[in-house]
């Protein structure tokens, strides 16, 4: 399985591809804050951000977003998802 790191609010996470995440963005007004979404194949680093892309299955589309957007990330189903 392939992974790449991020870093949220200075802790990294190790993501894995293809796996769903929960994930809450600093701006509330997103239209995918806080929906299940899956973690795509494509990411990079760039000026100190890593960029990736997700596919979020309610709106059945891919969105580009970055570490730096993120207030926390949990894995679908983790214990500490709430």
């Amino acid at each position: 399985m392939e992974r790449f790191t991020i870093l949220v609010q200075g802790k990294n996470y190790e993501l894995i591809v293809g796996e769903y995440y929960i994930i809450d963005y600093f701006d509330d007004d997103i239209s995918f804050q806080g929906l299940e979404a899956k973690v795509e194949d494509t990411f990079w680093k760039d000026d100190g951000k890593t960029f990736f892309f997700i596919w979020v299955p309610e709106h059945n589309e891919d969105y580009l977003v970055s570490d730096v957007e993120i207030r926390s990330i949990f894995l679908k189903g983790a214990e500490n998802y709430e």
